[in-house]
């Protein structure tokens, strides 16, 4: 879709296409925004089904689509999430920020930025660009890697654990209509306490699954390649065909071992919810 509508943007031009062209644009942006948003419904009508699994239940194409009867609650969940996480990246950060004057030579950081400040002070309204161009990129990487390798690794920690506390999340969501995505939030905390390890673990075994997804989805990062080492991009036709190759690798892997690893994962909440009960 969006190699269509940028090949429609571009081919209006002049007055006469700045509508054409706004309504293109709003119809790339509005689609984008409507993808965010409902993949992680798509994605509760999956865990509904492989409860169903579970339990041994017959499930339907239909049943796919019932995370759209959830629909607020599941958006709720989402967005709870969402803000869950940046909330931990901020603490993260934070931190990190906080151990920079113990990690970092401040006084070789003052020179460094000593011509930047000079240049800020001589023209307030410096634009954004023209700033980046005179900041001293390499030298500043070569001060700051450390503090930057801290806040990296420590957000990277918190986000993991925030993850597993909140893997229960959707399943208690989906199970229980009456139960809101606050709710939803605190079971899955509760459950999870003390068996964070045991799903890292669960996660393990499954490793070549997870690598596997991430090869196939990162395949259609190679077209990146070429624009980072300066070379002729690849073509839109080859970048749809790269990006539908690459579905097609991870629905094959999807259709193989995806409904055994996602009902492992439905059997395990069912296990924590009779202990928790």
């Amino acid at each position: 879709m969006n190699v269509f509508l940028n090949s429609r943007v571009a081919q209006t031009g002049g007055l006469d296409g700045l509508e054409v062209k706004a309504l293109w644009e709003t119809t790339a942006s509005v689609s984008e925004l409507a993808i965010t948003f409902l993949s992680p419904i798509w994605s509760l009508g999956l865990v509904a089904v492989v409860l169903g699994f579970a339990r041994g239940k017959d499930a339907q194409p239909k049943d796919l689509t019932a995370g759209f009867h959830r629909f607020f609650a599941g958006l709720g969940l989402h967005l709870l999430t969402i803000l869950l996480y940046l909330f931990a990246c901020l603490i993260a950060i934070y931190i990190g920020t906080a151990l920079m004057g113990f990690l970092a030579d401040m006084d070789k950081l003052d020179v460094i930025m000593q011509p930047v400040v000079q240049a800020l002070e001589a023209d307030p309204n410096m634009a954004y660009d023209a700033l980046a161009q005179i900041l001293p990129w390499q030298e500043l990487l070569a001060c700051l890697w450390l503090p930057m390798l801290v806040i990296f690794l420590l957000s990277a920690v918190v986000v993991l654990f925030l993850s597993y506390r909140l893997r229960l999340a959707s399943y208690y969501l989906m199970d229980n209509p009456g139960t809101g995505p606050i709710q939803a939030v605190r079971k899955s905390f509760s459950s999870m306490k003390g068996n964070v390890f045991a799903f890292i673990r669960l996660d393990l075994s499954y490793w070549w699954y997870y690598l596997l997804m991430a090869l196939f989805g990162s395949t259609g990062l190679v077209t990146l390649i070429p624009f980072l080492l300066g070379m002729p991009q690849v073509s839109d036709l080859g970048a749809v065909g790269i990006q539908f190759l690459t579905s097609g690798a991870l629905c094959a892997l999807y259709w193989w071992k995806g409904a055994q690893v996602e009902t492992t994962f439905a059997l395990a909440y069912e296990n924590l919810k009779i202990k928790t009960l």
